[in-house]
Formats: C-alpha cells, structure tokens, sequence
C-alpha cells in the first residue's frame, strides 16, 4: 500500500480505530494496517485521499467498505448456552423475578451479539419455562452485517452446540444438513439489526435500544479501549428500566465504577441493577430534580410572552424540556413524573403528553401510557406519534392486530412517518408475513432516501432496510 506511512493513512487507522473501538496498542495498530492493505487491494483505490472519502461519504459504497471493515476487525466468536452458570442463574432466578414483575413482557437486548447464539439461548430457555419469546422482545445488535445474516438465518453448525444438552437440541433445532435450524417458534420474537456501541444513539427509543430488563454485553468491552469501556458502559445503564439488569463479562468492569447501578452477586457472578427508586443511585446531572426548580427559577424568570412572572404556558415549556432530557437520558422515572407536571400546567401540550407516554410505556405502565396517549390527541387530534405509542403498547400487551391498526392509522394521518413505516414491517416481519413486511419497508425506504444523507440521522438503518428488503424477496 503506497500510502501507509501518509498523514492521510493515520488519519485513516485512526478513524478506524476511533468508531470501531480498537484499543491502542502495537499489536492492534499492525492488525488494522494489515486490514487496510487488504481492504486497498480489495477495492482497487491506491490513493489515501480516495480511501479516506470513501469511508466520510455517505454513499452505499461507503457503508459496505465500513462493513467489510467491521467484519474483519471485530472478534465474532460464540456459541450457545456459553458460561452454563450465567444462564442458570437467568433461568432460576433473574427471569423469574423480571418476568413476574413485568407480565412476561420483558425487554432483552444482546449488544455485540454476533451470530446470534447468545440470544437465542434467552429465547430458549423462555420457552423451556413455558414464557413464549411472543410475549417479550428480545433484540441482538452488531457491527457485523454478516453476523447479523447468520442470526437472522438461525442455521449454526455442531461447532456452536459444544458442551450443549442434546435434549436442548432436540427441543429447538431441526437437523438441515451437517447442522441445525431454530425453530420458528424460538426465532418468533428476536431481531436483529445494525448498531455500532460506540458511534450510534444510545438510548435509542426509535431502534427500540431503551427500556431494558436485561442487557447482554459479554466479552465486548474487554477489545475496546479503557476511554471507550467508560462510555459505553454508561449509555448501557442509561438504556436500563429502573429494576433491569446489565450483564458483562466478570473480568470486563474489573477495579472499574459504575454509576447509576448497584453490584448483585449471582451465583458466581456479578451482574449490574438498576434501582427501583431513582434516588437510590444519581441520576443524570441534565435530569436532576433539583434541576427542575432552578430552571423554573432562572429560565423562566422572564415570561416567554414579554411579562415579569412566568405563566403557566412557560413553566410547562420549562419542566417539558427537563422531562425530554431526562427521557433522552434514559431516566422514564423522572421524565414520566415531570412530563405529567407539564401536562397539568398546560394541557394543551400534546408534547407534554407524549413524553410521558413514552416514559410510562417504558416502564410497563400500560394504562398511564395510555391515558398520556389520549390525552395527546385531544390536545392534537392528528397526533401521529400518539398512535405510534399506543400501537407500541398493544404490541407489548399481545395485541398484534390492535397494534398494526394503530400503525396504519398513524401513516394516515403523516404518510413522511418513516417510524411509522418501520414498525409496520417489523410486526409483519416477527409474524411471517414476509410480503407485507417488505413493502412496509419499501415505504419506510422511499422516505428516508427522499430526506438525503443530511437528514437521515442513523445512516445505518437505511443500509439494514436494504438487505432485509432483499432477504424478504429472496424467500418469497
């Protein structure tokens, strides 16, 4: 590679190592060297400046480059039912409590999940407790697009069964080939899609990355650098329920604190919970509630209609940007609270409602959720996004049909919903109906290219439309 020693091929490896989290290390600085020479060759670009725009640019061809990338550089390696112990504690007893707490209706994330196996041992053992994956969600993310190709198939070979029950084999996989399939009944529930820990929105309501019971982040830091550990890990506590629980590697949070959740040993293992109460651990500091009176004090000290003394309008205003803080924050405790303070000050404020719609649903307050919902659309009778919420709830409830009701009716009302559109798919999609799913995606796809690159926010989603959009066809 004629460039490698440029400025440009430092601010490439840098670039590299900066989104994909490389740790800085001799050894990691000539494994990325390596990748870039081959990538060189690969595409055919012998100039650094060339590269270099490839990677910046929001092109398709972009996206696919940082793919290939990713695959080649992050360690991808698993298989079911790895650390026996951990998942005996989940069965026994950190399922049990979360399922009961919540009506069955948990929320599992894997972040770094790889080829999947990791979360479909959740899966499995929900269905060997007779708590069908249909009436939680469970969500894998990864960097690696053929990762998340092989999860979403569901096909491993015998390599990804070691030191597996047979009878677990036998209960949840049919034999094709020199391997096995999941059963439908086991995927039925799981996702997968593209998310980048460290560069990515997190929490991420849109993707569905917030309000966790569990989140799996095992043998994933341990490859990120010191710096980059920190950060990720406190956006992971942010994406927790109040109650909900971060499991990590033992030896990943070694000598490291971590805020915001409290050290439980289970079994011969520590797992992170998030308190019930939000003044049991600090919340974030843009959500405090101490916050909320100063800004009331000294924001809002001036009316935001010209006089000297605040009107009820204006302190709604106020607490409706904390409870939007504190929601984007991942604190639904203090968002809902605040949120439904707003609202009675203002209740003209379909804002205010729908933030403590989101909040409540967040929680598992289904009926609070609902009545903020309603509340939002007497205040703003062509409130998309209420419908959105409400269609969110009757899923989390096992109303499939109630919720894509909900969906269509919100496209109705704002056919530039491109969320709307998403969350259609995603029900046909998690219930079969392959033909509908694609053309809600194709819906949602024409809309966020009609934006422009400057516009679509997570660039990811569009590049993860795409391949499902082709993966739906090509089983059609």
């Amino acid at each position: 590679m004629a460039w490698a020693q440029s400025a440009r091929a430092v601010r490439i490896h840098d670039l590299v190592a900066t989104r994909l989290g490389v740790p800085n290390s001799q050894p990691n600085t000539e494994r990325i060297a390596r990748v870039l020479e081959d990538r060189a060759r690969a595409t055919g670009i012998a100039a650094a400046e060339r590269y270099l725009s490839l990677l910046t640019g929001a092109t398709d061809a972009g996206r696919r480059e940082w793919d290939a990338l990713a695959a080649a550089l992050t360690v991808g390696e698993s298989f079911f039912f790895r650390d026996s112990g951990l998942f005996e504690a989940l069965r026994s007893r950190l399922l049990p409590e979360l399922l009961d707490a919540r009506s069955s209706r948990i929320r599992v994330w894997s972040a770094g999940c790889s080829d999947g196996q990791e979360l479909y041992t959740v899966a499995m053992l929900l269905h060997d407790m007779a708590r069908p994956t249909s009436g939680a969600r469970l969500i894998g993310t990864d960097v690696n697009p053929a990762a998340l190709a092989t999860a979403r198939r569901g096909r491993y070979d015998a390599w990804s069964f070691r030191g597996v029950d047979k009878g677990a084999i036998a209960r949840h996989f049919a034999p094709r080939g020199d391997g096995f399939e999941l059963n439908e009944s086991v995927r039925r529930g799981v996702t997968f899609r593209r998310h980048n820990l460290i560069g990515d929105p997190c929490p991420d309501p849109a993707a569905g990355l917030d309000a966790m019971d569990i989140i799996l982040c095992r043998n994933v830091l341990i490859y990120f650098a010191p710096d980059v550990v920190d950060s990720v890990a406190r956006k992971l506590v942010q994406c927790l329920r109040p109650g909900g629980y971060l499991i990590v590697g033992n030896a990943e949070m070694h000598s490291r604190q971590l805020h915001g959740v409290v050290p439980r040993h289970v079994g011969d293992h520590v797992v992170y919970r998030r308190p019930d109460s939000p003044e049991a651990s600090p919340p974030p500091a843009a959500a405090t509630r101490d916050s909320s009176n100063d800004r009331l004090r000294g924001d809002t000290a001036t009316s935001r209609h010209g006089g000297d003394t605040p009107t009820a309008e204006d302190e709604a205003g106020a607490l409706l940007d904390i409870a939007r803080e504190a929601l984007d924050h991942g604190d639904s405790v203090q968002a809902e609270a605040v949120a439904r303070r707003a609202g009675a000050l203002d209740p003209r404020s379909a804002q205010a409602w729908l933030v403590a719609a989101h909040a409540g649903a967040n929680l598992g307050k289904h009926e609070a959720a609902r009545e903020a919902c309603r509340a939002a659309i007497e205040a703003s009778p062509f409130s998309s996004e209420a419908h959105l919420v409400l269609a969110r709830i009757a899923d989390e409830l096992g109303e499939p049909g109630e919720a894509k009701a909900l969906i269509r009716k919100a496209i109705y009302l704002d056919g530039q919903n491109a969320n709307a559109y998403l969350t259609l798919a995603s029900l046909y999609d998690r219930g079969g109906e392959a033909r509908r799913a694609a053309r809600a995606y194709r819906g949602a796809l024409r809309i966020l290219e009609a934006r422009g690159a400057e516009e679509v926010e997570d660039e990811d989603i569009v590049g993860f439309v795409h391949a499902r959009i082709e993966e739906l066809n090509a089983g059609a």
